[in-house]
């Protein structure tokens, strides 16, 4: 028996079917009930599941080189969120329907709205040290990690998390199967990221349910004028809508880092100065 029909038939490839409103409104609860959960647990201290997660994963990450090299390109935004904007490519020359395609369009920026999102709740929540610099753990360094790394950056919630989870959640409404890979990849990513100490499990947890409950609720925005612009653009003007969508997929694989540099210098720049004058 050929595994491919059993696969169509369980993951139902067709768009409409899966993505029944009911579906939607349980899972944007749940996932609203996991992030609320993880903010208490964040907000007062209640440690005890991302000690026991974080301290077991140390000790794993203090006994390899050779290891901790290979887990480490798991670190890099590049071989990570790139990959998964390459399926977002996949899922969408793989089907030329409207309503198809301005879903991936609102569910990939809307994924990255939400590691913004996340970046905000970080600086205006009571600021969580990274488990690398929580005095409480006693962590040794892992083998290949700066000990300064994220120090002073909030912990809670990951945005990079956020923006995994999304486009997953993405790829999962375009094509369930593939979506359900991404799923598994996220996981051993986020996992790889708690081994080097860069968050809690509480941070990754609410950081992707953040971003599938921002996917969701964004799903109205597929009837807005702007979206039916757009997918009359590509019909149009394909080499200007693709060169553009290309741009901003790269921008998003690594999170305009280059951008946010700049303006973190131009901001450093701006401070000296001013200091300097008075």
């Amino acid at each position: 028996m050929k595994m491919t029909p059993i696969l169509q038939r369980v993951f139902k490839k067709r768009f409409p079917e899966y993505n029944s409103e009911y579906n939607k409104n349980t899972l944007s609860m749940v996932c609203l009930m996991a992030f609320f959960s993880c903010a208490i647990l964040s907000s007062f201290n209640m440690r005890y599941i991302d000690y026991s997660i974080t301290i077991f994963l140390n000790h794993l990450a203090t006994k390899s080189k050779f290891i901790n090299a290979l887990l480490m390109s798991m670190t890099y935004d590049s071989m990570t969120v790139g990959i998964l904007m390459s399926a977002i490519f996949f899922v969408w020359f793989k089907n030329k329907n409207c309503n198809y395609r301005k879903s991936i369009i609102t569910g990939t920026i809307t994924s990255f709205l939400s590691g913004v999102l996340s970046r905000i709740i970080q600086l205006t929540m009571p600021s969580h040290l990274r488990p690398l610099h929580d005095p409480a753990l006693h962590l040794g360094t892992p083998y290949g990690v700066d000990p300064q790394v994220f120090n002073h950056w909030a912990s809670f919630p990951s945005d990079h998390a956020a923006l995994l989870g999304g486009i997953s959640y993405t790829l999962y409404r375009a094509d369930p199967f593939l979506g359900m890979l991404s799923f598994v990849f996220i996981f051993m990513i986020n996992t790889v990221r708690i081994f080097f100490g860069y968050h809690f499990f509480t941070d990754i947890a609410a950081g992707t349910a953040l971003g599938i409950t921002c996917v969701i609720f964004s799903t109205p925005l597929n009837k807005t004028k702007l979206l039916d612009w757009l997918i009359s653009l590509e019909a149009r003007k394909p080499a200007l809508f693709y060169g553009g969508a290309f741009y901003i997929c790269l921008c998003i694989s690594n999170m305009f880092a280059e951008y946010r540099e700049e303006v973190s210098r131009l901001k450093s720049s701006i401070h000296i100065h001013l200091h300097h004058k008075s």
